[in-house]
């Protein structure tokens, strides 16, 4: 009998009413910011926020569907004037903290996204470095010197010395490495060797057969590495040269990238550090949206971003819709105007690298490629964020040392 009195004096104060009221209020609730999030692009963890507070006033709207939910009028009581300020007090505390540390701020995680796949090929064979001999860039960077070949077992350590330890420092994330080690694929590649004579060719017949050959990766890395002749240290080492040739966006074959390094001892950790630059530093935060003098607004897609983050940001031509060949030219000539303006020899390198580029914009101008490439040096450049507005990042552009190059809506914006 005490249970039917119980589940009667529930109906009475009418209870299950109130609490299926506002469950169905909250859901709704739920649902609209989320569709508000999606469709305006707001801040997820708005959602978030939203859940936790329906779900954390749930023991006040108890208690007030307890005592005041029957008709009539009703007296406060204790656990009224004691109950529902504890609630309301709990809940401003867990928002402060979680405001303060970020724990709203939660970035959701694919966990089955397909995993980044790297195939890393390192070579040093005669035809790589007579291109890299004749380079006129690289004639200047290795001061006239020649270059010598590296034996199969030299290769062969820092190929697997490479592996083991990309694959220890990446082990817990979606990223996969693949270094030919076998004598077949080594063989293979000798035929498909990449260097910087290849540049921007993206009809390259290599690219499709080492792309078909290794299990589809997303990025082709190609390091064509060398020992300097007649260059040995300080402490009698040999000093080494390397050129690293990106494939960075495959299947899509109009995608490059390029780096390099001279005068280095320790290869090993020359090449570790320097593709863990490459694959760390492509962390997309957002794009800018607006532009005011140097005052730059960037809409975020990572909400991590802080007061005082230095940001690295760069054009994007694209050449699928918009006119990025001409947008490419037309930089590289400002470029030119620039560097000749300044009299100054030692530019003539950098004048010549825009000059390369200029003609190869105009090449994706005359061709239907279907594709965009996200961006090119010298054409980046750094902003200092100034304050954070919800997914907003208000910035200013800072060490201004390419005063040629334009900021535009759209541009990518990077962690630096």
């Amino acid at each position: 009998m005490p249970k039917k009195s119980f589940i009667k004096e529930l109906l009475k104060r009418r209870i299950p009413q109130i609490i299926g009221s506002y469950i169905i209020a909250g859901t709704s609730l739920v649902l609209f910011i989320d569709w508000l999030a999606t469709r305006y692009d707001f801040p997820q963890y708005y959602v978030t926020l939203a859940l936790f507070g329906i779900i954390s006033i749930i023991p006040s709207v108890i208690i007030l569907a307890y005592f005041h939910g029957a008709p009539g009028k009703d007296q406060w009581t204790i656990i009224e004037k004691i109950g529902i300020p504890a609630n309301i007090l709990f809940i401003a505390t867990m928002l402060f903290i979680g405001i303060k540390y970020d724990y709203w701020k939660i970035e959701k995680v694919n966990l089955n996204a397909k995993p980044t796949n790297y195939l890393i090929h390192i070579s040093s064979l005669k035809q790589a470095a007579d291109i890299y001999e004749k380079s006129k860039f690289y004639k200047a960077v290795i001061k006239g010197r020649k270059l010598k070949l590296l034996n199969r077992t030299f290769l062969d350590s820092i190929r697997k010395n490479l592996r083991v330890q990309l694959m220890s420092e990446y082990y817990n994330s979606n990223k996969e490495f693949t270094i030919p080690t076998s004598v077949q694929d080594i063989e293979y590649l000798k035929d498909y060797n990449i260097t910087i004579a290849d540049f921007g060719d993206g009809s390259l017949i290599a690219i499709d057969s080492i792309y078909h050959r290794f299990n589809l990766p997303d990025k082709i890395f190609t390091i064509n590495l060398f020992r300097l002749i007649d260059s040995l240290s300080a402490d009698r080492k040999d000093n080494y040269v390397y050129s690293l040739v990106v494939n960075c966006a495959l299947p899509n074959t109009d995608c490059w990238s390029d780096h390099g390094e001279t005068d280095f001892v320790d290869v090993e950790n020359q090449l570790l550090t320097d593709i863990r630059d490459y694959i760390n530093k492509n962390k997309s935060v957002g794009e800018v949206v607006k532009i005011k003098d140097d005052i730059i607004s960037v809409k975020l897609t990572n909400l991590y971003i802080k007061e005082d983050m230095i940001l690295s940001a760069s054009t994007i031509y694209d050449f699928t819709y918009g006119n990025g060949a001409e947008i490419g030219q037309i930089d590289c000539q400002d470029g030119i105007d620039y560097y000749e303006s300044l009299g100054n020899s030692d530019n003539d390198l950098l004048i010549e690298e825009l000059q390369n580029k200029s003609k190869l914009f105009r090449v994706y101008a005359n061709d239907t490629i279907g594709t965009a490439i996200l961006s090119t040096a010298p054409f980046h450049y750094t902003l200092q964020v100034i304050e954070v507005i919800d997914s907003i990042a208000i910035t200013k552009r800072v060490n201004i040392k390419k005063p040629f190059v334009k900021v535009r809506i759209g541009d990518k914006v990077l962690v630096d």
